[in-house]
């Protein structure tokens, strides 16, 4: 068994709709609208969807309903994990009618697929709101719990979990397993999630960014291209310049790892457990000092480098998202962190050419409009200063 329990998404906004969704399902459950008494059934067997006695108003009553306290556990989970980060990227307003459609069409699904029996619950809705994690988030890392002989946890991204996720709704389907579970529902969710997500970042009514499926799917072609460049003994990089040489590799032999490094960097990880990224960076100059450009994890080194950005450390910065650009060429925000080398450059450290190098990288690579129009108005102004210097 898999239970999810959290992500690695940084929220931007507090997702009020959804924490309100969570409520008005467990209220409603608890207020003894439930499966779980023969009294508590006939007083929701009229808001149920019935299939053969359908009334207008059982579209919504029914995605609020749970047959017993199982069933609203694991719903109100997924709705948690899941919906509070989609709550995010669609703002309130927006998650609010897209939750509400999402169940009408789930139970739409099911009428036109479904076994004809009554049907309630949350699952519809929620299988939409997993879809467009699919679309929206699919590079975020999924924190679970495994209980399989031993227990343990794991993380993985959730295009791979959903995405398993998926295939399994659909193999239940069509086998016809799961009795008492309305698959069809969750398939019809799955559906509109995805389509109606993939339709938002397509027609721009939600901002593009580094980690949506359409941006990981245009990436993997441009890596793939570069792949097949590069195997062609083409540097695509040197290219633009005449060269079409490849460098080989230079491997660096094994080291001594001291034991003041071990515990400046033991240091470092604790200070970023509890996000002090002050005391990071702080710890994170003592230890320079020992090692040249010391490696860390890629997401402890952006957050450190952010932070030097933030108390005016322009030199250390710009080392470590150069490092980090090196390091990671594959890393989701390579967009971002060209574009703060090019503004650390061109504004703090009086390197125009190089701050123009990592802006129009900035600016191919970009998603965000708005950091794009940034990176664009930086390297005007970047390319004035070095028209002058030249005449």
């Amino acid at each position: 068994m898999f239970i999810p329990v959290g992500t690695d998404y940084r929220r931007k906004r507090r997702p009020t709709v959804n924490h309100f969704l969570v409520a008005v399902n467990v209220l409603v459950y608890f207020a003894g609208f439930n499966y779980t008494t023969e009294e508590n059934a006939s007083r929701i067997i009229d808001y149920m969807l019935h299939p053969h006695a359908m009334k207008w108003y059982q579209f919504f009553t029914s995605m609020f309903l749970h047959a017993d306290i199982e069933h609203l556990l694991f719903n109100m989970l997924f709705l948690w994990i899941f919906g509070n980060n989609i709550n995010d990227r669609l703002r309130n307003p927006g998650y609010f009618v897209f939750y509400i459609a999402a169940g009408v069409a789930s139970a739409a699904g099911y009428l036109l697929l479904g076994q004809g029996l009554p049907v309630l619950g949350a699952s519809g809705a929620i299988a939409a709101v997993t879809g467009a994690y699919l679309v929206l988030l699919p590079g975020v890392r999924i924190t679970l719990w495994v209980f399989f002989f031993i227990i343990t946890r794991v993380q993985v991204s959730s295009l791979l979990f959903l995405g398993l996720k998926l295939l399994h709704e659909i193999y239940m389907t069509a086998s016809g397993g799961g009795t008492g579970v309305a698959y069809e529902a969750h398939i019809a969710g799955y559906v509109f999630g995805i389509l109606t997500a993939s339709s938002l970042l397509l027609l721009r009514i939600i901002p593009r960014d580094q980690f949506d499926l359409l941006y990981l799917i245009r990436h993997r072609y441009r890596r793939e291209k570069f792949r097949r460049l590069a195997s062609a003994g083409h540097d695509p990089f040197l290219a633009r310049w005449g060269g079409n040489m490849l460098k080989a590799e230079k491997k660096e032999p094994p080291r001594t790892v001291s034991k003041e490094e071990t515990e400046s960097r033991n240091r470092i990880r604790e200070h970023l457990k509890v996000h002090d990224t002050a005391a990071a960076s702080k710890e994170y100059l003592k230890l320079r000092e020992m090692v040249d450009r010391p490696r860390l994890p890629e997401q402890s080194m952006l957050d450190i480098a952010n932070q030097l950005t933030a108390d005016k450390q322009y030199q250390p910065a710009v080392d470590l998202y150069e490092q980090l650009a090196e390091l990671y060429t594959e890393h989701a925000r390579i967009g971002e962190i060209s574009l703060m080398l090019g503004l650390i450059y061109g504004r703090y450290l009086n390197k125009d050419q190089a701050a123009e190098v990592n802006l129009k990288r900035a600016i191919e690579l970009l998603i965000d409009p708005s950091r794009r129009k940034m990176a664009e108005a930086d390297l005007r102004i970047i390319q004035d200063r070095l028209n002058k210097d030249m005449d």
